[in-house]
């Protein structure tokens, strides 16, 4: 089972493959992110033992992150309060809900997490090829 804990800001998450955790255990955080985090309720989720069982935690507004150039990533769980829904990445430019650049979708933390990183490196990828 995957070991989740909180530290700060900071997030992790320890992925054991069966064997010895000291051996296969990787970290993996939010501290890559490059732009600026406007609402992080992603991160109380590692807070949890098992995120789907807390309905109310699951909700459309989850994590928002503003970057140069008027993108903006969202995470957000649909549909809000299932247990059986998903995770979905979104990345839209200039408040543009209805034509997003970037869709993404996610069943546990790290798979978000994974296409988190992807969707910030499609946003750097396009701001890059702005300048």
């Amino acid at each position: 089972m995957d070991k989740i804990f909180i530290d700060s800001f900071r997030v992790y998450i320890v992925i054991s493959n069966g064997e010895s955790e000291s051996k296969s255990d990787q970290k993996m955080t939010l501290e890559f992110i490059e732009g600026q985090i406007e609402f992080d309720d992603f991160s109380l989720l590692a807070r949890l033992v098992d995120f789907r069982s807390d309905l109310y935690s699951l909700k459309e507004d989850m994590l928002q992150i503003s970057y140069e150039g008027n993108f903006l990533l969202d995470v957000g769980w649909y549909p809000s309060f299932d247990p059986d829904g998903c995770f979905q990445i979104h990345v839209v430019k200039e408040s543009d809900w209805e034509n997003p650049l970037y869709c993404d979708q996610a069943n546990s933390i790290t798979e978000a997490i994974h296409r988190i990183r992807d969707a910030q490196n499609f946003i750097l990828a396009k701001d890059i090829s702005k300048k």
